[in-house]
């Protein structure tokens, strides 16, 4: 959960309530249970238990592993590997919608495979591409959102998806390219809506 940015956009959307969050940092908590006293927290999303049901996933994973700032061992470091145990947080409670948010400049080490697990477990995806900046913050942070919902067409074609996700991610293209991609916004034009923006996506 971090301090709960991604539980607040989406309140703010009307989609909550939020119902519980899982987090292992004290300071983190501390916000999380200042902003949502209310909420069942967790502290460690490696631990096995009964996670209650709900209709939306939301969170990130640590990002030290792919992140360009960093030494890029890739979504299989020690931080950055916490992206499974997210995973089989879905698997085990099924939301019809998961939301995963990451860093842009460490797109390629995380992006192929956080949508390839997530259609594994039967949900399409799309990546989606937004800045601080777009939304009128006086920083740039870009940052790759996934977002996901159920698959319901039949169990054949999720298989095909899940193929087709597995080629995506053996196959990299040109890191320049990629690059360029990953770049790809327009400056925005009010302070504090994302409403019209035109951001990055990755079908």
């Amino acid at each position: 959960s971090g301090i709960g940015g991604l539980e607040l956009g989406l309140e703010w959307a009307g989609l909550g309530p939020v119902l519980w969050q899982c987090e292992i940092d004290p300071f983190c908590r501390a916000v999380l249970a200042k902003h949502w006293p209310g909420v069942k927290r967790y502290e460690d999303v490696t631990a096995r238990t009964k996670w209650p049901q709900v209709e939306i996933i939301c969170g990130g994973f640590p990002c030290q592993d792919i992140s360009s700032a960093g030494k890029r061992r890739g979504i299989g470091g020690v931080r950055s590997g916490l992206w499974y145990h997210f995973a089989r947080v879905v698997s085990e409670v099924r939301p019809r919608f998961v939301v995963v948010e990451n860093v842009a400049s460490g797109a390629s080490k995380w992006m192929p495979s956080v949508r390839h697990g997530l259609h594994v477990l039967g949900y399409r995806t799309r990546a989606l591409g937004i800045a601080a900046s777009d939304c009128g913050a006086p920083h740039v942070r870009k940052r790759v959102f996934i977002l996901a919902h159920v698959n319901n067409r039949t169990k054949h074609a999720v298989s095909v998806d899940a193929e087709v996700a597995l080629a995506s991610e053996l196959i990299s293209d040109d890191a320049e390219a990629r690059q360029s991609r990953l770049s790809g916004r327009k400056a925005p034009q009010e302070p504090g809506s994302c409403g019209d923006r035109e951001h990055r996506i990755w079908n």
